[in-house]
């Protein structure tokens, strides 16, 4: 059962109509400030894995886990420090610090998981498995190394060990680590996945056959990565792409005007302020999208380190006429409509085959804009299958079992080098 069992656990009612884009509630307190800091690390050494690298003996304890030293050694997927965790069914699991790039090109660190097999690595190294993980936030307190376990973050994580597959599974920029989350801006979170991806063959003995796997905001995520990673991390060889309830559609207006009419406007405010750090006052100003109210909340938002239940419990109390400015651009792209700017999942031909798994009664990434992202990269000739399956948005707890038959099936063909499957003849509308 993944991470979003929290808002099941406080009390949050999950009805057919009204299920949260996101995997938690994100409980719990802060790993530190926002800000940029480094740190001297500790004398304590921390057992790593005989197969595991990195660039110093030693992980800080606490807060300070999160910050960098200064100035920050390595190259991209290289782990800092790791600090074991409590093992996870057919593995053990490491709390990692590695690096990777920001929006705009500079060394930063990112926190996350590594989860190994408790099999030996076959030659040429364990296969890697890369999740992204679902909405839980903005601020460091909603980072699932700070407020889950990876049993509840990560799909189908003890089933992928039994297999053999290195596990890693980014927080992202912003969330543990300084700076603020850039929520669902593509380039810096497909970066994240893909350098912890490096960094699961860095530490964890993995190869370079490579699997992206993600939900929600990861789905979104992977597909990002899956577009980028030939450019930018070569040395993978993406084997396929698969995700849950992502989230993609060929137009973000009607996505995101029914999230500001819902429940779950604090989305919405928190889209903005992660355009706004990734792109700048002068591309991406708040005061274009937020009213005055809007900017209040926003700056709470932050302050008080909300993650995705209170997103839900305090925005949900204003009207979006409060919050929005009337007929404003929607916060997923800059002014720069380019392929470099551009937060969404563009129409690109990605490193490997899709497999998206999609709820037919999803009211959050509605199903008719996903039917018409899928037809668009039709058009240009990505391998791609899609699935509906007769559930909302959370795959992974309504449909485990279908699902792990799904996937398994669908990625241990590209494994055998089998054709991947295509529904681009005839493409399939929710049931």
């Amino acid at each position: 059962m993944t991470a979003f069992r929290h808002l099941r656990r406080a009390g949050l009612q999950l009805p057919t109509t009204l299920i949260v884009l996101l995997l938690s509630a994100c409980s719990g307190g802060g790993s530190g400030d926002d800000g940029a800091g480094g740190v001297t690390p500790p004398q304590t050494p921390t057992p790593v894995p005989p197969t595991g690298k990195t660039l110093f003996d030693t992980a800080p304890a606490g807060d300070a886990f999160y910050q960098p030293p200064q100035p920050l050694p390595g190259v991209n997927g290289d782990v800092l420090w790791a600090e074991a965790m409590s093992p996870a069914a057919n593995g053990k699991v490491w709390k990692v610090l590695y690096r990777s790039t920001s929006f705009h090109g500079d060394p930063i660190v990112v926190s996350g998981w590594i989860a190994i097999p408790d099999s030996a690595p076959p030659a040429g190294g364990y296969p890697v498995l890369a999740f992204a993980h679902g909405t839980t936030g903005i601020s460091n307190a909603c980072a699932p190394t700070v407020s889950s376990t990876p049993h509840d973050t990560i799909t189908l994580l003890e089933e992928f060990l039994a297999r053999g597959y290195v596990v890693s599974a980014t927080d992202y920029q912003g969330l543990g680590t300084p700076g603020l989350h850039q929520y669902v801006v593509g380039p810096t979170e497909a970066r994240s996945v893909l350098d912890s991806a490096r960094a699961a063959r860095n530490f964890g003995g993995g190869g370079k056959d490579t699997v992206l796997f993600g939900h929600s905001q990861g789905g979104h995520a992977v597909i990002y990565a899956n577009e980028l990673a030939a450019a930018y991390a070569p040395e993978l060889d993406i084997i396929g792409t698969m995700a849950t309830s992502a989230a993609v559609f060929d137009s973000a207006g009607e996505q995101l005007e029914a999230l500001k009419n819902s429940r779950f406007k604090g989305f919405v405010v928190m889209t903005a302020l992660a355009q706004n750090a990734a792109y700048g006052d002068t591309e991406s100003p708040l005061e274009r999208w937020l009213t005055s109210e809007g900017k209040r909340q926003a700056d709470t938002m932050v302050r008080d380190s909300l993650c995705a239940g209170d997103l839900i419990s305090i925005y949900s109390q204003f009207e979006a006429s409060e919050l929005f400015v009337p007929g404003s651009p929607l916060p997923l792209t800059s002014n720069r409509y380019d392929a470099d700017a551009d937060s969404m999942p563009e129409f690109r031909i990605g490193s490997s085959p899709l497999l998206l798994v999609h709820g037919s009664f999803d009211p959050l990434i509605l199903p008719g804009p996903v039917v018409s992202w899928v037809e668009e990269n039709c058009a240009n000739r990505q391998d791609l299958y899609l699935e509906w399956f007769d559930t909302n948005h959370f795959i992974p707890d309504e449909a485990p079992e279908q699902l792990e038959t799904v996937v398994f099936d669908w990625i241990d063909g590209r494994f055998a080098g089998k054709t991947a499957p295509s529904v681009c003849n005839n493409v399939p509308r929710p049931r």
